[in-house]
């Protein structure tokens, strides 16, 4: 794998970025330039989470972006990642242009899969000022964990203490086996034998009194049907014989009733007779009332339009105002002028006064900043040095000018309300001349309407008297007319009344002579049921002994019931005691499987377990011949960057703490000068990404900032051989002759 381009957007102090990274790269410039920021890029893209990032988006920007580039064999992968303020992340990748993942989550596994975040932090990035933290963290107690977790044997520890775990919980579940196997007796198995065959035997006696019980059951049912149906048949009897004598009460009281209908329609045809003499006497007096029901309505509308007429009042007087308000209207146009004027007025004057506010505002600002200018300030115009008289003069002219603003201000300010006093008057006097211009327009309609509406009263009123005169008038008043009209109304209501019963003449005659028929009818009928009720037979001691003689069987049948099911109750007890021995018996067996199983598994996960020991086994096997595999690399790569002979090589001790050796004897890195502790930590980060990294790529943050002159030179040259062999990106603000590499500098940022 090799990485060949990064482009940032919007990230840290780089609104626009693209930086070549094929050929590996040293990143110069000033502090602050963003530097660092260009490796904390590559390691966002291969980052799970990007809300630690968030921060690295640049101020004021909605959003950053950050697009890698790099090959793996033949295939050319992109990767871009885009970090929002207030949102989720969002990720696409690319292989040979072909999408391949489109969210943070897809990309992230993908990217696991070319290169791990862990190795990547572990191995390849080194943060500024954490060079020597690894060779420090190996001097102090627990080298041999540190190293482990470089080699990934933590994890075979991990394992170790995950199956002790297993171990200790299974025992635990031994120990629960083995109580719950005390709660039994020795010879609980031969107890639970003889309790069930018990229930068994009993069970068989129980069925077969089910069984006597069920016959003597169907004898008894026989014989209470038997007679069951007796005491129906004698029901059935006396049933239809209460149904004769109902039915023969019933008739006796329709017959009743059908004899006082007929009397009362012979009563109502005698009484039909006097009123058809009572109504001719009541047609010939309504005869001279007819003509006030008319004479009635057109007195009420005479009487309405007279009122009507003299409601509308005096329109002479309405007139007169009318045109006096009129002759007051004749003014409003002058009124009109004279407010757009003044308004207009008072307009000008308020945007002139703002004006020289805002202008009053700058100047005073102006004199301030002259007061606070130090003795090295130019003149904005000339771009001179500033004398005291230069300053004195501006100040006296910026205080003249605020003098005069602040007098027209004043004079302005005067002027502005006098027009708007003018302009407030005529405002309120046309809108008064407006509501009297309204009113005076309602009362012109008024007037006209008025006239309009006298003329048609007078009209109807003279049609309204001819009517009276064609009607019979003969000058009776509203109250007399009224009265007629309500006498005959009277006259015509009893009429009405009586010519309705007189129709009835006729279906009187009808009814009655049916309702005779049907008297005759139900008299023959009564007779008829009182015959067959004669003929009915029913003893109420024969039913009463049959219904003695049902109970008694019906007793003997419930004793029998109560047998049967106190037998099944029995039986169903049996087999519920049945079950539960049985569940003992067979969690007894359980238990005694379990306890055997358990003990053969615990034995054979102890004998797997010593293969994941952290001092034996597998684990030993290998921390041994990564540690020999490292202090080959190690030696050889710290005396090519160190040059000094008398260091022969460099190993680990007992404890696996750093130990070098020369020709005088062996000492620790505490020993080394600043220096030589960055190159050893140096040496030691390219030995284990030669052992370790499935990809030789580094990257250092300022490694050269503990060296002197002659020591930069030769890591330089060092960092060459690494860069040849694999990839290096370096950030530095220390210039270094010997390395060559492609520079990016952000000097001029």
């Amino acid at each position: 794998m090799r990485l060949l381009e990064l482009e940032l957007e919007n990230w840290g102090r780089h609104s626009k970025l693209k930086v070549d990274l094929s050929g590996g790269l040293q990143i110069s410039g000033r502090n602050g330039t963003g530097k660092s920021s260009i490796l904390e890029a590559v390691r966002f893209i291969f980052s799970e989470s990007g809300s630690g990032y968030k921060s690295r988006i640049r101020k004021g920007a909605d959003h950053a972006r950050v697009k890698l580039r790099f090959q793996r064999g033949a295939d050319v992968y992109s990767v871009e990642k885009r970090l929002f303020p207030k949102k989720a992340s969002a990720a696409n990748m690319w292989i040979n242009r072909n999408p391949v993942a489109d969210n943070p989550g897809s990309v992230y596994r993908r990217m696991q899969e070319v290169l791990s975040e862990d190795v990547l932090d572990k191995l390849m990035y080194v943060p500024q000022g954490t060079l020597t933290d690894l060779i420090s963290r190996l001097r102090l107690k627990g080298g041999r964990q540190e190293l482990d977790r470089l080699f990934g044997l933590d994890r075979l520890e991990e394992v170790y203490r995950g199956i002790g775990e297993e171990i200790r919980l299974k025992e635990v579940e031994g120990e629960l086996i083995g109580r719950s196997l005390a709660r039994y007796p020795p010879d609980a198995e031969a107890v639970f034998e003889k309790e069930v065959s018990g229930i068994l035997s009993q069970r068989k006696s129980l069925e077969k009194k089910l069984e006597e019980c069920g016959r003597e059951q169907k004898i008894l049912d026989s014989k209470i049907e038997q007679l069951e149906r007796k005491i129906e048949e004698m029901r059935s009897v006396k049933k239809r014989k209460d149904e004769l004598l109902e039915k023969q009460n019933e008739l006796r009281v329709k017959s009743a009733g059908i004899g006082k209908e007929v009397e009362g329609l012979r009563e109502s045809l005698r009484l039909l007779s006097e009123k058809k003499a009572e109504a001719d006497v009541l047609l010939a007096a309504s005869g001279g009332l007819k003509k006030y029901p008319a004479v009635r309505e057109f007195l009420v509308e005479l009487a309405d339009d007279e009122s009507k007429l003299a409601g509308l009042g005096d329109l002479a007087q309405k007139k007169k105002v009318y045109e006096e308000v009129e002759a007051e209207l004749s003014s409003r146009y002058t009124l009109e002028i004279e407010y757009e004027a003044a308004t207009e007025k008072a307009s000008k004057l308020r945007t002139d006064v703002g004006v020289r506010r805002q202008h009053l505002l700058e100047r005073r600002g102006y004199l301030r900043d002259l007061a606070s200018l130090s003795g090295k300030a130019k003149c904005p115009r000339c771009n001179q040095a500033l004398t005291s008289q230069h300053v004195a003069e501006e100040k006296k002219a910026a205080e003249e000018e605020i003098h005069k603003l602040e007098k027209d201000i004043k004079e302005m300010s005067a002027e502005l309300l006098s027009f708007q006093v003018k302009s407030d008057s005529a405002k309120k006097k046309l809108d008064e001349l407006m509501k009297k211009d309204a009113e005076n327009r309602q009362r012109k309609l008024e007037i006209e309407r008025g006239a309009k509406e006298k003329e048609a009263l007078r009209e109807d009123v003279k049609k309204i008297k001819e009517a009276l005169s064609e009607a019979g008038y003969s000058g009776e008043s509203l109250k007399q007319s009224e009265d007629r009209v309500k006498e005959l109304q009277e006259i015509e209501a009893r009429i009405s009344v009586f010519s309705s019963e007189i129709k009835k003449e006729a279906r009187y005659v009808k009814e009655a002579a049916a309702k005779e028929e049907l008297l005759k009818e139900l008299l023959a009928e009564e007779k008829s049921l009182a015959a067959e009720s004669g003929k009915l037979k029913y003893d109420e001691a024969v039913l009463e002994d049959l219904r003695r003689r049902r109970e008694g069987f019906i007793s003997q049948k419930t004793t029998m019931l109560l047998e049967a099911r106190d037998a099944k109750s029995r039986i169903s007890e049996g087999e519920i005691f049945e079950a539960e021995v049985l569940a003992k018996k067979k969690e007894l067996s359980d238990l005694k499987k379990k306890e055997k199983d358990l003990s053969s598994e615990i034995g054979l996960i102890r004998e797997a377990r010593e293969i994941f020991h952290t001092d034996k086994g597998v684990a030993k096997y290998l921390r041994e011949k990564y540690v020999k595999q490292l202090s080959v690399l190690l030696t050889q790569h710290f005396r090519r960057i160190n040059q000094n002979p008398r260091y022969r090589d460099i190993t680990f001790d007992k404890d696996y703490e750093l130990e070098i050796r020369t020709a005088e004897g062996g000492f620790t890195v505490d020993q080394l000068s600043g220096g030589e502790k960055v190159q050893i930590a140096i040496a030691l980060r390219i030995a284990l990404l030669e052992l370790l990294s499935p990809m030789r790529l580094l990257m250092l943050d300022e490694p050269f900032g503990s060296l002197d002159r002659d020591h930069r030179d030769v890591l330089g040259e060092a960092l060459n051989r690494i860069a040849g062999e694999g990839q290096l990106i370096i950030v530095t603000h220390i210039p270094v002759d010997s390395l060559q590499l492609p520079e990016l500098d952000l000097g001029g940022y």
